[in-house]
């Protein structure tokens, strides 16, 4: 998906994985005027294993948030497919990215049905945004999943 950033920039988000090498990766490109031309690709993760379903989004002030789920922490052999929620944020026009978990062990095989084409992010303030994503046990609340909202607060000191 894509979003205006801070002076106008245009940025859109990618999850890739290879099959071949069994990684995934997240990365964004810009494009400062009108979509004509893009960035070549600047990452915001790669790991080992799945990365699948991001979004970006932004602040009121045009700091740039990313999410997506990824499946770093599962290891083969584990008793559930492990999934996080994963978010980035990114102050400087989406060149450097911090990175946190944003949910705890999701077993991706509990989903029934369709799983995680609820990623949201909309700005609520100058330096803040909520985030919505799908949730599943072990982390839902009730019944075979949730819907998470959660509010992100970026401070630039």
């Amino acid at each position: 998906n894509l979003v205006v950033g801070k002076d106008r920039t245009l940025h859109r988000i990618v999850s890739i994985y290879d099959k071949m090498s069994q990684t995934g990766k997240v990365v964004i490109t810009s494009s400062s005027d009108a979509g004509r031309t893009w960035s070549g690709e600047i990452p915001i993760t790669q790991i080992a294993g799945v990365a699948s379903n991001a979004a970006i989004g932004r602040t009121g002030e045009g700091d740039l948030i990313a999410m997506w789920y990824d499946s770093a922490d599962y290891k083969q052999g584990d008793p559930i497919a492990t999934l996080h929620a994963r978010v980035a944020v990114s102050v400087d026009g989406g060149e450097t990215w911090s990175l946190k978990t944003l949910s705890g062990a999701m077993d991706v095989r509990a989903a029934s049905g369709y799983f995680g084409n609820y990623m949201e992010i909309k700005p609520t303030g100058s330096n803040t945004a909520v985030l919505s994503y799908a949730a599943v046990p072990p982390v839902e609340v009730k019944g075979d999943g949730d819907l998470v909202f959660v509010t992100v607060s970026i401070n630039e000191d």
